[in-house]
């Protein structure tokens, strides 16, 4: 597919089918013009159906591939920072595991980050004994602040949740 000119600001293209000009749905990312869209559809409409019957096995790739590159960017993070890296992807699911996949601050159910207790910024370790999960929120509304000052003072307080981070990082270091 070509870009042929502009007319009054819109992109015209050539259809691969039959060749006449039209105006290229971005949305849809379908290059061809209306009369050849039905020649389309039944290849479209195998793809939605491949879709649909496997949405719950797309979604966990696209997780995957989303905890991939959270993990990734927390070690280049440690890395530049300059400070002790050994954490695994194994561990970050047993942390994630041990508060039932919920943000460790909030409790709120959602795609979680790892918030260092201590922050990489103030010379905190990107290790088991440093990394809960927090909602993005959590994580950076904490931004480079410490634990038990910064999360005292929210409204979502629990000395319970606080009293299961301090068990949790208590039972990692001692296992190291």
């Amino acid at each position: 597919m070509m870009r042929l000119f502009k007319v009054n600001g819109v992109d015209m293209y050539k259809c691969e089918s039959c060749g006449t000009l039209f105006e290229f749905d971005h949305r849809s990312k379908i290059a061809v013009c209306v009369s050849c869209r039905p020649v389309i559809t039944p290849q479209m409409k195998l793809v939605n159906k491949f879709r649909e019957l496997n949405a719950e096995y797309i979604e966990e790739l696209a997780q995957a591939r989303i905890d991939k590159s959270l993990f990734s960017n927390q070690k280049r993070r440690a890395r530049l920072a300059n400070v002790i890296d050994s954490y695994t992807a194994e561990q970050w699911e047993f942390c994630k595991r041990y508060f039932n996949y919920r943000c460790a601050y909030c409790g709120k159910y959602g795609k979680l980050t790892q918030d260092h207790v201590k922050p990489l910024s103030k010379g905190g370790n990107n290790t088991v004994d440093n990394i809960v999960p927090a909602c993005r929120s959590c994580n950076c509304a904490k931004h480079d602040n410490e634990l038990t000052f910064w999360y005292r003072n929210r409204p979502f307080y629990s000395p319970e949740r606080e009293s299961k981070i301090i068990e949790y990082l208590t039972l990692v270091a001692s296992s190291d």
